[in-house]
Formats: C-alpha cells, structure tokens, sequence
C-alpha cells in the first residue's frame, strides 16, 4: 500500500495527473472529468515545493458500510507521508484509495498539507 501511494506520489510530481485518473476509483471518474481532476491535483501540487524524500507517517484503513456523503460503501485506505522538502521543511501529503471488486486499490484522492 505505500509503495502504491509513493508511485501516485512520483506521478503527481512529474505532472502525470492525467495518468493518476486513468487508474481512479469509479465513482471519482463518474464524479470528476478528467480535465477537472488533473487541474485539481495541479493546482493542490503547487501550493508545495519540490520534494527531496518522504517517509509513510501512518496508513489507516477505514470501512464504510453504508454511503456516506458522496464516498459509496467499501475498504478505504488513507497513506499519510511526511515529505521533505529541497528548501528544507517538511509538509504532509496524502493519498487515499479504494479497494475495487476486482481486488484493486484505485486512487480516491490527493491532499498536501502543511500540518498533519
């Protein structure tokens, strides 16, 4: 799972958001166009800068048996990672998934952060 969320990472680093959303849970793809997505991931991307390393924080997994909101029943996982930065701080990134029917976690969302 986090070998996973790092590859969505250097993804999004090499400005492949559009190749992040080829590979996202189906209710994001019914939810968001891809043209929305990838602007989306972009401009969330931006706010941070270049990363030099990151090391998994914490990974939680989380079971919804009922819909909540616009998040449809399933085995999530949210992938938590400090990220080192070149300018020398340190912000949080995360990536969360779905576990699809076919066994296969699907990327749900990407969010940096200052603060954890």
């Amino acid at each position: 799972m986090i070998q996973n969320g790092i590859a969505v990472l250097q993804q999004i680093d090499r400005d492949g958001s559009g190749d992040v959303w080829e590979g996202v849970a189906s209710f994001v793809k019914a939810k968001l166009p891809k043209d929305t997505f990838v602007k989306s991931i972009r401009q969330a991307r931006s706010t941070i800068g270049t990363a030099a390393q990151r090391r998994s924080a914490s990974v939680v997994r989380v079971r919804y048996n009922t819909q909540t909101g616009d998040t449809p029943p399933g085995l999530y996982a949210n992938i938590d990672y400090a990220t080192d930065l070149r300018d020398g701080t340190t912000v949080f990134e995360l990536v969360s998934f779905q576990l699809d029917p076919n066994g296969i976690w699907r990327v749900t969302g990407y969010i940096p952060r200052d603060k954890q």
